[in-house]
């Protein structure tokens, strides 16, 4: 279970950071999105100056972060606690992504991919509408069964 961390402990939390750079490392975003750098985001934490600009939406949730590092922090918990102020201001990204799900969870009581899919994509331009049924015709997405 992630530890999501209260704003106000941040500091507290985050100044034993050793800034080893394990975090970072390990991390399978940073690889593929290079501005993604949880060692760097725990720095600006540590020195007062992170503004929550998104990029936390990048973040995968695979808790690799937490198993290496060495002072055991939550870095985890720092990502899903940015993730819920997101969420709370409407903003980032991910929002709107994270919004439409948890819409479709609450509406149908467990994840329908074909409206997510269908709430998420304009589909005002081809483009959409070619990729919709390619992933429709593959069976990625399943109609749901009538009760």
């Amino acid at each position: 279970m992630v530890e999501v961390v209260p704003q106000k402990n941040f500091n507290s939390f985050f100044s034993t950071c050793l800034q080893c750079g394990e975090c970072t490392s390990i991390c399978p975003v940073s690889q593929i999105e290079n501005t993604f750098n949880p060692r760097r985001i725990v720095s600006l934490f540590q020195a007062g100056k992170y503004e929550n600009n998104g990029e936390a939406w990048l973040c995968v949730d695979c808790k690799l972060c937490a198993e290496v590092c060495p002072a055991k922090l939550p870095v985890d918990g720092l990502m899903q606690s940015l993730k819920i102020e997101l969420y709370q201001h409407s903003s980032g990204p991910g929002f709107r992504h994270a919004r439409a799900f948890a819409e479709n969870v609450a509406k149908n009581g467990r994840l329908d991919e074909k409206s997510l899919m269908m709430k998420l994509m304009d589909m005002k331009s081809a483009k959409d509408m070619m990729l919709y049924l390619r992933v429709f015709i593959k069976k990625k997405l399943y109609r749901r069964n009538s009760r």
